[in-house]
């Protein structure tokens, strides 16, 4: 398929990155911005300048790609399922971004063990947090046919 003149790949990633663009109007930066004052920066300011800005890139890209996956898994609410039952079916996914984004950020190499395991539980925190206001944000854009 390397030899295709369009790429399905390159424009599947396009496609992404442009609803997560779109979407990152729906979350909410004061709730995140409190967020990081009262847990984050105490969990990081002992971290030097370079190990603050991974680990908060980490965070960062944990909050958009779970809201990104709420907004998707939103269809699910119009066979008039509930959040938890959609929670539960995409309860693997979210654990494989967070598997795949903790990858991409080698995080291990760069940080102590404690500081890596604080991540992950303030990680899985917030993605299980912002899967749940993406679906509600999808299905309030969908309501109002924005989506």
């Amino acid at each position: 398929m390397d030899n295709n003149i369009v790429s399905f790949q390159k424009q599947a990633e396009y496609r992404y990155e442009a609803l997560q663009q779109k979407l990152i109007h729906g979350i909410d930066t004061k709730e995140l911005n409190k967020y990081y004052e009262t847990v984050v920066k105490e969990s990081t300011q002992h971290l030097s300048f370079l190990q603050r800005y991974l680990a908060e890139e980490y965070l960062g890209e944990t909050v958009i790609d779970s809201f990104t996956m709420g907004v998707k898994a939103s269809k699910l609410r119009l066979d008039n399922r509930t959040v938890e039952e959609i929670e539960e079916v995409y309860s693997k996914d979210l654990r494989g971004l967070l598997s795949t984004l903790l990858g991409k950020h080698d995080l291990m190499q760069f940080l102590g063990e404690d500081d890596v395991d604080s991540l992950i539980m303030m990680s899985y925190e917030l993605s299980e947090k912002w899967f749940r206001k993406g679906i509600l944000y999808g299905e309030k854009q969908r309501k109002l046919r924005l989506m």
